[in-house]
């Protein structure tokens, strides 16, 4: 099936890249379809990345867990109200 260079045969190679090129197109067809569950994801992962440090930091100061969360929370909600008065 080789030849001697240890390359695969010319139509071999072709089926490989139909194949892969057909694989690839599913792939992206899927992440399309799947785009509005993925972004609500991706977001909700950018906005705890970007509230953890305000956390650990209440918690280092003798915060309890709970009010530590719901003061984050509230951080946040200001934060978004603001951008988007600002962008309003």
């Amino acid at each position: 099936m080789t030849d001697f260079l240890g390359l695969l045969p010319q139509n071999e190679r072709r089926y490989r890249l139909v194949i892969g090129t057909a694989a690839l197109v599913i792939i992206g067809a899927g992440i399309r379809q799947a785009a509005p569950v993925l972004n609500s994801i991706l977001l909700s992962l950018l906005l705890v990345v970007a509230v953890v440090p305000a956390f650990d930091y209440l918690r280092r100061r003798g915060v309890s867990k709970g009010l530590a969360a719901a003061l984050t929370t509230l951080l946040l909600a200001v934060v978004v109200a603001a951008l988007l008065g600002l962008l309003g």
